[in-house]
């Protein structure tokens, strides 16, 4: 019975639910013979044994409502006891870089890699040219390891790339690189 009463108050109480159907009240059940609910107000046999309270306002007609903790977020709704509790939805979360600038001061071309390990990890072999910008894509979370690599695919030096990083510089001497 408590079941059928809660679900009715949170059909009531939902603003958002409007569309969902109404959980009829349960039926009047005859006394025992002696007892009478008559004399107790607002007692049918969905509340027998339950004490009666002010109903809440926007939820007329469901006994008992008053003194239900409300769920948070939705107005005049009661939340259950344990159960979970829904996340307002903030503003939802700038979608991740999928590539980085990348620039060279080198006066000459220079070789490069992009991923974990060169020569013997995944990834991509590639040049800059001298003075050059360039664009290189990013893993699916933002991130990239740039490595400068010699004639023979050996890294000399790195810039490891997370998603606030904007450019990748490589300096005049070809043998450094920094992210910012």
């Amino acid at each position: 019975m408590r079941t059928t009463l809660l679900l009715g108050l949170f059909a009531l109480s939902c603003a958002a639910c409007s569309a969902l159907p109404q959980v009829p009240q349960a039926p009047q059940l005859p006394s025992a013979p002696g007892a009478s609910l008559g004399s107790i107000p607002g007692a049918n046999a969905a509340t027998a044994g339950l004490p009666s309270a002010p109903a809440v306002p926007g939820a007329p007609g469901v006994p008992g409502a008053a003194g239900l903790p409300t769920a948070p977020g939705v107005p005049g709704a009661a939340a259950l006891p344990g159960a979970p509790v829904a996340k307002a939805a903030g503003p939802s979360a700038a979608p991740l870089p999928t590539s980085v600038e990348i620039h060279s001061d080198c006066t000459k071309s220079v070789a490069v890699f992009y991923g974990d390990k060169p020569k013997f990890g995944s990834g991509t072999k590639s040049s800059i040219g001298s003075n050059t910008t360039t664009t290189a894509p990013r893993k699916a979370d933002g991130t990239l390891t740039v490595w400068l690599i010699d004639d023979h695919e050996n890294g000399l030096a790195n810039a490891k790339v997370d998603a606030s990083t904007k450019r990748v510089d490589i300096d005049r001497s070809c043998k450094q690189i920094s992210a910012h």
